[in-house]
């Protein structure tokens, strides 16, 4: 905030967990930023619940994602135009890029069914530099497609909406759970600044989702608090079996959840 007052910053480019710091930030002045119009955001998605409190907190503001990898380059983009019908989305495809949704059995998804988000792109890598196995990995599908390790869905108006990455992804008794799915609900709760959902083993299951939950400070919510919330928006095999009320969240040099060292602790 001290920076947009000193320069008159227009344009802000973050990371959503960014965004959430800015916004939970004791003393937040919504005043101090009217020099900004527009904020760009990418590397992980942004929970809607969020997005909504941003555009409410900053209704003068344009918020645009941005949406690709190290791999591929700018893939998609969702414009300020398109909120907030569009708030689940990454947008649509940018020029000279395509993109489609396979299925594990190698065939194309119909519009608007759930499987592994592939592109094809000019900007794509050749291979990964002496693995081969990996290069092969990534273009299992043939005619230079790409696979991004993301479960998407494209809807008739061409919209990707990002659902969870495969990695993350938690089979429980045979059935698919994607974390963002409760992360989404855990965000509506009043109180709440940064929440992480991943899978733990379970004995009976496989693996069931577990929470961690950053709160906001003054904020006097109990675990029970958010269970009982989960349970009014989710079917019952989807509510986390362990929420933890944590103070921080482990996240990479960009400012990603490290969900790969949440499950790590109960790995045991």
């Amino acid at each position: 905030m001290q920076l947009v007052e000193e320069h008159r910053v227009s344009a802000l480019m973050m990371v959503p967990t960014q965004l959430i710091d800015l916004l939970n930030l004791p003393g937040f002045s919504p005043e101090r930023l009217i020099p900004v119009v527009r904020v760009v955001h990418a590397g992980a998605a942004m929970p809607p619940a969020v997005l909504e409190q941003a555009m409410q907190a900053l209704p003068w503001i344009k918020f645009i994602e941005n949406y690709g990898q190290s791999e591929l380059g700018s893939v998609t983009v969702r414009r300020g135009s398109d909120l907030p019908l569009k708030a689940h989305s990454v947008g649509r495809v940018i020029d000279g890029v395509e993109v489609c949704v396979m299925m594990d059995s190698g065939t194309e998804a119909a519009t608007g069914e759930t499987g592994e988000l592939c592109v094809r792109s000019p900007g794509a890598l050749i291979e990964y530099a002496g693995d081969l196995g990996e290069t092969d990995a990534l273009y299992r599908f043939g005619e230079g497609w790409v696979t991004t390790g993301d479960v998407a869905r494209v809807d008739e108006g061409g919209f990707v909406t990002l659902v969870d990455r495969t990695r993350d992804v938690i089979i429980s008794g045979g059935a698919n759970i994607y974390p963002t799915e409760i992360e989404d609900v855990i965000y509506q709760l009043p109180g709440v600044g940064d929440c992480a959902v991943f899978a733990v083993p379970d004995q009976r299951l496989g693996e069931v989702p577990a929470a961690h939950v950053v709160c906001r400070t003054g904020s006097d919510l109990t675990r029970q608090d958010i269970l009982e919330f989960c349970a009014t928006r989710l079917n019952f095999h989807k509510i986390p079996h362990t929420v933890e009320l944590v103070e921080a969240l482990p996240k990479s040099a960009v400012g990603k959840i490290r969900k790969n060292v949440l499950r790590e602790r109960y790995r045991s």
